[in-house]
């Protein structure tokens, strides 16, 4: 809730949140979590070119600046960073730096380091990054991932299927073969054109989906990290993407693929609980972006939404009828949620004739 004694909570303040042109729904998700602590959002800020959005003269604007940075080869327009809009105060937390191409050179230009010193200490999303910070002279620390501070939704209830996200063909036929629970095969990849309402709708029945599951199996850190979040047992599969995953996937039960296969006492029907070693990060972010912003909402991501509301959102029905024909379809075969899905299905039903 809003703490009345904070010279931060007024409305003289404006607010921003981080959107995106990606297409990957784990960065919305990364926002859902960044809104718990916002009165409002008065300006959303294109998370890989901040400057784009104009503002008005002599605004202060609080924006927390946590997720990934920057990769050039995606966006030649990057250049942007650091931000110059003198109107943003930042909170540089939870920020994860690309090793690819340029974006390190990028990272350790003067006005870049200036910027950061000036904000410092930077929360790192990840030890690798916080090395990096550290090494050019930055002060840093390991905040975590804003989304261990996603909070359940109280109408989301458990129910009976197993998701697979992002995991390979034969990764999902052992599990098939090792339970007798609907097994859903996911993939957190979506449509690159989608508006910004319909990525944060989407985002949200992602987040929908996890929370519900009897467990996930996963290769993605914003999936096995929500999981945690949200009370869903998660067993994370490593990747060879070691650096952005350090310090976090030793938050979860936590396999190689192969030594997933070949682990015959893994029981996917109780699956091991969750590790607790994350709560303490997650108060820790709390206490930094409530301090920050002078607010705690203390919400679900769904924010007021029921999950009704939700599945019958036009946004969500047309994302997919754009997906059907594609691959993405994996990801609405979705049969546990139960009278909350059942109306989504029928629809769907109707659309495939």
């Amino acid at each position: 809730m809003p703490n009345p004694n904070s010279s931060k909570n007024n409305e003289s303040t404006k607010y921003g949140l981080f959107c995106y042109n990606t297409f990957n729904i784990g960065d919305e998700i990364q926002s859902l979590a960044a809104q718990r602590f916002l009165q409002r959002i008065d300006y959303y800020f294109d998370r890989d070119n901040i400057d784009r959005t104009k503002t008005a003269q002599k605004e202060k604007i609080r924006l927390i600046m946590n997720g990934w940075y920057i990769e050039p080869a995606i966006d030649n327009n990057l250049i942007n960073w650091p931000p110059k809009n003198p109107n943003i105060e930042p909170l540089l937390i939870s920020m994860h730096i690309c090793f690819l191409n340029d974006s390190t050179k990028t990272f350790k230009s003067p006005e870049s380091v200036q910027f950061l010193k000036a904000h410092a200490p930077v929360g790192a999303r990840d030890q690798a990054t916080r090395h990096y910070l550290e090494s050019i002279g930055v002060p840093s620390y390991f905040s975590g991932c804003l989304t261990l501070t996603l909070l359940p939704d109280k109408n989301i209830k458990k129910q009976n299927y197993i998701l697979a996200v992002d995991v390979s063909d034969r990764l999902y036929q052992n599990i098939i073969s090792r339970t007798k629970r609907p097994v859903i095969k996911m993939s957190t990849s979506h449509i690159a054109s989608l508006s910004n309402n319909s990525r944060f709708t989407l985002a949200k029945y992602w987040l929908t989906l996890y929370q519900s599951a009897h467990c996930v199996i996963t290769t993605r850190l914003h999936t096995m990290l929500p999981c945690l979040a949200l009370n869903t047992p998660v067993i994370s599969i490593t990747t060879n993407d070691i650096e952005r995953y350090s310090g976090l996937i030793e938050l979860t039960n936590h396999y190689s693929e192969i030594n997933f296969l070949n682990d015959k006492s893994l029981d996917l029907d109780k699956p091991p609980k969750n590790p607790t070693s994350f709560y303490k990060i997650r108060d820790n972010l709390v206490k930094t972006c409530s301090d920050f912003t002078g607010y705690d909402s203390k919400s679900s991501y769904l924010y007021g939404t029921t999950p009704s509301e939700l599945l019958n959102n036009p946004d969500l029905i047309s994302i997919f009828v754009d997906s059907i024909e594609n691959y993405y379809r994996y990801a609405f075969a979705i049969h546990g949620l139960k009278k909350t899905v059942k109306t989504l299905n029928e629809k769907l039903a109707i659309i495939r004739g």
